[in-house]
Parts: structure tokens; C-alpha cells; sequence
């Protein structure tokens, strides 16, 4: 486990406290308690030392049942709707600002978090899943892509929520060639095998690990499949993980949208993806 920092800490507690009667500065303190704890805590122990990435998974999911009991195992409930959006389109403003807009509701007393203590639980599952996440080791790559088939959409959301710079460190996480190496077609078949919110974890992360690697064809194929598929939602989130890097194929979908689509604040976002330049 990598040294704390409170500088993410202190965004990631600020972000869930903010707007709501959940003390930010409790939440911190509680977390860095949480973390210190987890210093000697049997379980992290058994994690670090696992011999195999089966156990280091396992390891992990306990971790993390552990440390976001209660709100993890609770009905998350959309307020004022029977199902959660993928995108409420009358949050959508920017595309640079897609997902904050997304999930800020969940800011909201009683939407996650109930307690100071439980909003500092959730932060810590975040922390570590985002920071699992930069290094991307082969037994994290593993977790996520069951993560995005499974059924569990607590945490499902929660990581789509906090991974950011998805594999940023994945050349400083070891030194064989093996840890380097990335079979897409595993990344493919979990893409298929998840609905749409597992889709949209798995789009945004592995358009960031085709940057990481520089290597662009099985994800250009993927976000075709998207673009020419019906889904606005997923498409959203395409236009937000998107890069020009992926082809020309692809800017001309952005293009397209930007020009035909019926939705104005889809075409916004198009166009906002045309002027970015990346």
C-alpha cells in the first residue's frame, strides 16, 4: 500500500462532503484513522503477501467488504427515480465536467454515505481502488474486468467514479515484460460480457491504458462499436474517454454527431470533443 496522500485524500472527502451536513474535515480525520489501522490489519497483510493474484483478488474484495460495511452493502437509491441513469441528461453541461455533473448527487445525505464515519468508509474504498487502478498490476487488471461483468453495481459505480488516469504508474509496477503486456482481447470479451455501466468503467479505463501503451486498434474498435450502436448514454461517455489518437474513423463519428444528432446537448458534446485538439 502505497504512503497516503493527503492531497487526494483531502479532494476525495471534500468532493463527498460537499453540499450535504457531512463534516469534511471529521471525514478526513476518520480516514486517516481507517488508513492507519489498515497498517496492521490482518487482512492488508495477507494482501500484500499474496502469493498468487487468485488470493491477492480475493484479499482485496475483503479488504474492501471490510472497510465499506454498511454503505457498500446498502440499496443505493436515485432520488426522485425508480432506476440510476447512466446519464442524467439534465445534469449534462460539459463534456470536460461529464462526470463530476454525473456524480455529484451523490454528494446528497443518505444517497451513499449517512455518517461522517461512513462517508470516511467510502472514501477509503475509493482511495484504494483508485490508487490500485494507476499501477494497474496484473492481478488489478483481473479484479476490474470481473468488476465490470459482476453484479455488484455499488461498487461498479464507485470505481467508475474515482478512477482517474487509469494505469499512469503501470511502467514503474514491476519490471518483467509480462506485466507490460496487454492481451485486449480480454478487455474485448469483458466489454461484451457487462452491461452498460461495467461498458462505461471498462471505456474510459481502457482508452486511458491505450494511451498508456500507445497501442489504439482493439479500442478504435470498441468505440466504433459504440458510435454505431443506439446508445446514447455509452456514447456520452465514448465523447468523454475519447482521443484523437484513436483514428480518423473515429473523429468522423464525433463529427457526425456533432452535425446530425438529434439531441442538442449530444451534438455539444461532440462538438466539444472536435475542439479539444487531443
Amino acid at each position: 500500500m502505497k504512503t497516503i496522500i493527503k492531497i487526494i485524500l483531502f479532494f476525495l472527502t471534500l468532493n463527498l462532503a460537499n453540499g450535504q451536513n457531512l463534516n469534511a474535515e471529521n471525514i478526513q480525520a476518520l480516514h486517516v484513522q481507517i488508513y492507519e489501522n489498515m497498517e496492521t490489519d490482518p487482512l492488508v497483510i495477507q494482501w500484500k503477501g499474496a502469493a498468487t493474484d487468485e488470493i491477492k483478488i480475493q484479499k482485496f474484495n475483503d479488504i474492501i467488504a471490510q472497510v465499506g460495511n454498511p454503505p457498500l452493502g446498502r440499496a443505493w437509491v436515485y432520488p426522485g427515480s425508480s432506476g440510476w441513469p447512466l446519464i442524467n441528461w439534465s445534469k449534462v453541461v460539459t463534456l470536460n465536467k461529464l462526470l463530476d455533473d454525473q456524480f455529484d448527487v451523490l454528494n446528497q445525505t443518505g444517497v451513499i454515505a449517512q455518517s461522517d464515519e461512513e462517508g470516511a468508509k467510502v472514501s477509503t474504498v475509493e482511495w484504494l481502488v483508485k490508487n490500485e487502478g494507476n499501477d494497474m498490476e496484473p492481478w488489478f487488471e483481473k479484479w476490474l474486468l470481473d468488476l465490470a461483468k459482476g453484479q455488484n453495481s455499488n461498487l461498479k459505480r464507485l470505481a467508475f467514479w474515482s478512477i482517474r488516469n487509469f494505469a499512469e504508474d503501470i511502467g514503474k509496477s514491476g519490471t518483467t515484460e509480462e506485466i507490460r503486456l496487454i492481451n485486449w482481447n480480454n478487455w474485448e470479451q469483458a466489454f461484451n460480457q457487462s452491461d452498460y455501466l461495467g461498458k462505461c468503467l471498462l471505456l474510459v479505463c481502457m482508452t486511458d491504458l491505450a494511451l498508456r501503451k500507445e497501442e489504439f486498434a482493439k479500442v478504435t474498435e470498441l468505440h466504433l462499436g459504440v458510435f454505431n450502436g443506439t446508445n446514447d448514454d455509452l456514447k456520452a461517455i465514448a465523447l468523454y474517454a475519447g482521443t484523437r489518437k484513436l483514428g480518423a474513423a473515429i473523429v468522423a463519428k464525433w463529427q457526425d454527431i456533432a452535425d446530425n444528432h438529434a439531441n442538442p446537448k449530444m451534438k455539444a458534446l461532440a462538438q466539444e470533443a472536435l475542439d479539444r485538439g487531443v
